[in-house]
């Protein structure tokens, strides 16, 4: 880890001890993400196939959020108690039963053959970047090209994405690291948010709720101008680089449990971690 200047909870006052507008803050059952302007209106919760949440956690996240299913996903959503507004995927991992059930109840689906080139999960980002309803199955799953999407293309809370295979773990963040969109990756353990040039986000935890380890991760080849308040160890403008990843496993400062990170240009992951 940097070892940079030590904070203590005196010398704190980051932008997260304001009033943040209810349209800038991204509500996850043990934190409060905050965004210097307002989210797209559109919440949406897609539970991949990684580690299943914990239900009572999933219940919790699924408030307010249209919930779609990626493969296996499905298990964890019926194991929460909740009926998914939408299946994505080729149904390979997921219960047959289950998925066999939801598509016969009417439940609106994008299902693909297995040999696709797209994970389920670029297939779920890539139709909330196109602002389609559905997206039409060819059977090899071949999509034109990689599409950003827009700004306010929706809010993407994504859960079921750790623990899992290294593989698809990897893809999904790189992946949803270069939606134009707000995408979280996030569970009961852990919490993963980018930030982007130019960008701020803060991390405001909510009681019982103190994260373990904070480290910053460069999803670019650098990551110029990172700065932290509330941190233990605090970066002061430098540049993070991937040829070398020295910013990990960083915390909050001495009685604080809140932070905030900024970058002046690059694509930044932020992991959280609350429990192992």
């Amino acid at each position: 880890m940097i070892k940079k200047k030590r904070r203590t909870g005196a010398d704190f006052e980051p932008a997260n001890h304001r009033t943040y507008p209810k349209s800038q803050v991204l509500d996850l059952p043990q934190a409060e993400l905050l965004f210097p302007s307002a989210l797209p209106a559109k919440h949406y919760l897609l539970v991949s196939g990684g580690r299943a949440p914990a239900p009572d956690w999933l219940r919790q996240a699924a408030r307010q959020r249209e919930s779609w299913a990626l493969d296996r996903g499905l298990d964890a959503l019926r194991h929460a108690g909740l009926a998914p507004d939408r299946l994505i995927g080729d149904g390979d991992s997921a219960n047959r039963a289950a998925w066999d059930a939801a598509l016969a109840s009417g439940v609106p689906s994008d299902t693909y053959v297995r040999a696709k080139d797209y994970t389920d999960t670029q297939i779920a980002l890539q139709e909330i970047a196109r602002h389609k309803s559905h997206i039409p199955s060819k059977g090899s799953g071949t999509l034109a090209s990689w599409d950003a999407g827009t700004e306010d293309s929706g809010t993407v809370l994504l859960s079921g994405a750790f623990g899992g295979r290294f593989d698809h773990a990897m893809s999904t963040v790189f992946s949803a690291s270069r939606t134009a969109f707000p995408c979280v990756l996030a569970d009961e353990r852990e919490i993963l948010f980018f930030v982007k040039s130019g960008g701020i986000v803060a991390m405001r935890c909510k009681e019982a709720h103190a994260p373990k380890a904070v480290s910053l991760l460069p999803l670019t080849r650098e990551v110029r101008g990172v700065k932290t308040c509330g941190l233990h160890w605090e970066l002061q403008g430098e540049t993070l680089t991937q040829d070398f990843l020295n910013a990990t496993s960083n915390e909050p400062a001495v009685g604080l449990t809140d932070f905030s990170v900024s970058a002046e240009a690059g694509i930044l992951a932020v992991f959280v971690c609350f429990s192992e």
